[in-house]
């Protein structure tokens, strides 16, 4: 999948995270961001650097727990290897640390603070630095017009790239039960707080996957279901928009596992029943058998 930006941050922000993530794509720019876009298939670590190496520019939320992550520290390192374009963007008031001031010292930064939530100012930026046609940013305070920014109720507003939402607002942010229907076609109806997906919601994606179930803070988290266009499906539990905890997967062969995942994975205790066979029952690493308890 193509994108523009690969956003770092730490998981103390991930709220502002997501945030930035929903402005920037709001405004046609395709974003970068774990967990959401790590899949099964290959390492963690992995995908990261896959991640940074084809973004265009790597946009840093740098706060107090950025300034202490080694995660962090390490995708700066190695978004100045594959000499990618820095953006960081200030959201507290803190001082560098000795590291992080040799990478970015003579960086232009973006200062958020005392206000974390409005992105306008970096929307501009980042359309700039990627060549891309500037437009009236839509960030996620600011959703339209002053009138609809200021409303409180049932609105409907169709945002520059095409996408709709139709519901309930509060000051102009999706708050409450709303529609949010993507260019692409894809869809979600559920619950809104504070701008993000946060509650019971149904997205159903393009190519006709659809996930129904628990939401928190714009990512899948919780109970859910997510069923496969090809007949496949898991029930069970979510952690920030990965399969996470107890689940059941049915696979269209009429396969069942049962168990425990971590990550998108199945991994520690779980049962493999074969529509015709013998059960497999036992320890499972990364999505593969390793042997009996």
């Amino acid at each position: 999948m193509t994108h523009d930006v690969f956003i770092s941050y730490s998981s103390l922000n991930k709220t502002t995270a997501d945030a930035v993530c929903h402005a920037l794509e709001t405004n046609g720019i395709r974003c970068w961001i774990a967990p959401r876009d790590i899949t099964g298939g290959s390492t963690y670590g992995g995908q990261i650097m896959h991640g940074i190496e084809n973004c265009k520019l790597f946009l840093l939320l740098f706060s107090d727990g950025a300034n202490r992550s080694e995660h962090v520290l390490r995708e700066i390192e190695r978004a100045v290897n594959y000499r990618k374009t820095i953006l960081p963007f200030r959201i507290e008031d803190v001082p560098m640390c000795k590291d992080f001031e040799y990478f970015l010292g003579t960086v232009h930064w973006i200062d958020a603070y005392p206000d974390d939530t409005l992105f306008g100012n970096l929307i501009t930026q980042v359309a700039r630095i990627l060549g891309k046609t500037s437009t009236t940013p839509v960030a996620v305070r600011v959703l339209s017009s002053d009138k609809v920014a200021s409303s409180t109720g049932k609105g409907k507003y169709v945002f520059p790239n095409g996408d709709v939402y139709e519901g309930d607002y509060l000051n102009g942010i999706p708050h409450g039960k709303g529609r949010y229907t993507f260019l692409n076609g894809e869809v979600f109806e559920g619950e809104y707080l504070n701008g993000l997906q946060h509650g019971n919601g149904r997205y159903t994606h393009n190519n006709g996957d659809v996930f129904e179930g628990e939401y928190q803070l714009g990512n899948p988290h919780g109970k859910g279901r997510y069923t496969f266009l090809n007949g496949e499906a898991f029930e069970g539990d979510y952690l920030n928009g990965l399969q996470h905890g107890n689940g059941r997967y049915t696979y269209n062969n009429g396969d069942v596992f049962e168990g425990e995942y971590q990550f998108g994975r199945q991994h520690g205790k779980g049962k493999l029943t074969p529509r015709d066979g013998t059960a497999k029952e036992g320890i499972w690493q990364n999505g593969k058998f390793v042997g009996s308890e």
